[in-house]
C-alpha cells in the first residue's frame, strides 16, 4: 500500500508507537484490547473521508501523529494532532486523498463471538471536521465576500475544490460490516481460487499465511 509509516502518541492503549508498513499486505494480530483497532482508526482519521474519530480513544497529553505516503516514487510526510477536527487544510487534504486513491474503513463484527463493538462513525449524516472548517472559513471571509452566507461559500467550495470529497461521499459509506464466519471462509476460498485461475502464486502465499495466522488466533474460539 502507498502508506509507508505511522507514528502516534497518547491514543488508545499507546503512549507512543512507531509502525512501518509493507507495500503489499499488512496484518495486525494480538489479543483483545491490545490496540489493533486503534491503529486502524488513527489511519482512517488521517487518510479516510468521511470519517469521525471516536474521542474516547484520546488520552491526556499531546495526541500527535506523523504518517508517510508514497507519491510519484517519493515519500511525503504529513503530521498533526489526533483528532484532526478543525486543523486540516481542505485543499491539501483533497490533494492527499487524490494521490492516495480511494480508501475506506470497515470495522467487522463476527456474529459467532461476543464482540459487538460498532467502531467509529464514518461521518455520514453528522457535521464533520470539514464542515466545521468551512463554517470557520465563512465567518472569516464573509466581510470580504459581500456578506455571503455559509451555504453560498460552501457551494463555491464544492464547485471549485470539492470533486475529490464529492467522489468519496457518493461511494458506499464505511459502515460496520456484520459477517458470519462461514461468509469469511467462503470469501477466502473465492479469493484463493481467483488467484489460482490468474496464476498469482504470491497472492496465494499471502492467503495461506493469513489462514494459518487466523487459525492460530481463533484456536479454541467458536
Amino acid at each position: 500500500m502507498p502508506i509507508t509509516q505511522l507514528q502516534f502518541s497518547n491514543v488508545g492503549p499507546f503512549d507512543k508507537i512507531d509502525l512501518e508498513f509493507d507495500e503489499h499486505v499488512n496484518v495486525f494480530t494480538g489479543p483483545n484490547n491490545s490496540g489493533k483497532t486503534t491503529i486502524l482508526t488513527v489511519l482512517a482519521e488521517i487518510f479516510v473521508f468521511p470519517f469521525t474519530f471516536p474521542m474516547k480513544l484520546c488520552r491526556p497529553g499531546d495526541t500527535t501523529y506523523q504518517a508517510g505516503i508514497m507519491i510519484d516514487g517519493k515519500e511525503s510526510l504529513t503530521s498533526g494532532n489526533v483528532p484532526i477536527i478543525g486543523t486540516k487544510n481542505l485543499n491539501s487534504f483533497a490533494e492527499l486523498l487524490e494521490n492516495l486513491g480511494y480508501s475506506t474503513y470497515v470495522p467487522a463484527i463476527r456474529l459467532s463471538t461476543g464482540y459487538r463493538s460498532q467502531g467509529p462513525s464514518s461521518g455520514h449524516g453528522s457535521e464533520s471536521w470539514w464542515e466545521k472548517d468551512l463554517k470557520e472559513l465563512a465567518n472569516d471571509v464573509q466581510g470580504q465576500l459581500g456578506a455571503k452566507s455559509y451555504e453560498e461559500i460552501k457551494k463555491e467550495f464544492w464547485d471549485r475544490q470539492g470533486p475529490e470529497f464529492k467522489k468519496r461521499l457518493s461511494l458506499i459509506p464505511s459502515q460496520t460490516s456484520i459477517m458470519r464466519d462461514e461468509d469469511i471462509v467462503q470469501k477466502i476460498i473465492e479469493l484463493d481460487y481467483r488467484a489460482y485461475r490468474q496464476n498469482q502464486p504470491e497472492l496465494r502465499g499471502v492467503i495461506d499465511t493469513l489462514v494459518t495466522m487466523a487459525s492460530k488466533i481463533t484456536e479454541g474460539f467458536p
